[in-house]
C-alpha cells in the first residue's frame, strides 16, 4: 500500500468516526437515556456483587461523560495518526483542536435534537477525552523510546 493510500485511509477512519459521533448525537434525548440506562442496568448488577451501590442517577451521569470521553479519545488518535502520515506539523495540538472545534459542532448539532440540547460542559468533557488520549500517546511514546534505548 503507498504512502498516499495510506494517509487517505487514515483520513477515511477520521470521517467514519466522526460519522458515528454524529449518529449518536442524533439519537433523541430519550433513546440516548434507554442507551445509557442499559449499562448503568449492568454496571449497577456487577457492582452490586461487591456491595457497591451508588445512586443511579450519579451513574447514569458517570456513564453518559465517560462515553464522551471514550468517543473523542478514539477521535483524537485517529486524528493524531491521519495528522503524522499527513506529516503536517504539530500533529497533536492540530489533533486537539480539530475535537475541540468537532466537539463544538456537535453540541451544536445536538441544539436540533429532540430532547436534547448543546452543552460546553460535554465540549470540556469530549476535550478531556482527547486530552487523555495525548497523553496516552506520549506514554507510549517515552515507553517505546526507552525500549529501544
Amino acid at each position: 500500500m503507498s504512502q498516499r493510500q495510506k494517509i487517505i485511509i487514515s483520513w477515511l477512519l477520521c470521517l467514519i468516526w466522526m460519522a458515528v459521533i454524529f449518529l449518536f448525537s442524533s439519537f433523541s434525548g430519550e433513546l440516548s437515556g434507554k442507551q445509557s440506562g442499559f449499562f448503568v442496568g449492568i454496571l449497577q448488577k456487577f457492582l452490586s456483587f461487591f456491595h457497591v451501590n451508588i445512586n443511579r442517577e450519579l451513574l447514569s451521569l458517570l456513564v453518559r461523560k465517560a462515553a464522551h470521553m471514550f468517543e473523542y479519545f478514539v477521535l483524537c488518535l485517529l486524528f493524531i495518526n491521519a495528522t503524522r502520515r499527513s506529516r503536517l506539523p504539530y500533529p497533536r495540538l492540530i489533533s486537539l483542536m480539530l475535537c475541540f472545534l468537532y466537539a463544538c459542532t456537535d453540541e451544536y448539532h445536538q441544539s436540533f435534537t429532540p430532547d436534547r440540547g448543546p452543552a460546553m460542559m460535554d465540549v470540556l468533557v469530549d476535550t478531556t477525552g482527547s486530552l487523555i488520549a495525548l497523553c496516552f500517546t506520549f506514554f507510549l511514546k517515552k515507553n517505546t523510546d526507552d525500549i529501544h534505548s
